[in-house]
């Protein structure tokens, strides 16, 4: 049974097929669609992401008004999940913070389609990044992060 938002969105929009509307149907189901039907809506600009992870682009959730759901597919920014990382950093404070405390914090706001492991590798890339900035550092032991004056700095900017 296709969502009613897409029989109403064929209804207001002429230059959308009815196939063009049970794909995206699909997509927001997370079901699977072709090659062919993926590439014909990522040149419309109606998709976005890789196989198999394809979500209604922005364009298609602000005309079925899905921003909510749009954005928990797709997750936030990176810049918005750094500063809840520099957040959570200067909560640990000097006591520090592992990698497993800034999934059990971050973990909604990434890509709902995203895996577990997935989360723990963009945290992973993300904690490198910011630490390389000089937002955040190891302690001693070498275990946790803590963050720096900078990252205060950045947080509070």
């Amino acid at each position: 049974m296709i969502d009613e938002k897409y029989t109403n969105l064929l209804k207001a929009n002429n230059s959308l097929s009815l196939k063009e509307c049970l794909w995206l149907d699909a997509v927001q189901k997370h079901h699977p669609i072709t090659k062919e039907a993926a590439k014909h809506l990522h040149e419309k600009g109606l998709i976005e992401g890789r196989a198999p992870h394809y979500t209604i682009s922005l364009k298609v959730a602000k005309m079925t008004k899905q921003i909510g759901h749009y954005t928990k597919e797709n997750g936030l920014a990176e810049n918005s999940i750094q500063k809840l990382l520099l957040q959570l950093a200067h909560n640990a404070g000097s006591m520090g913070f592992k990698r497993q405390d800034v999934y059990e914090g971050l973990q909604h706001v990434f890509p709902s389609s995203l895996t577990q492991d997935e989360k723990l590798r963009k945290i992973g890339n993300l904690l490198r990044k910011i630490a390389k900035e000089g937002f955040i550092t190891k302690t001693i032991s070498g275990k946790q992060w803590i963050i720096t004056e900078k990252g205060e700095q950045e947080l509070n900017y």
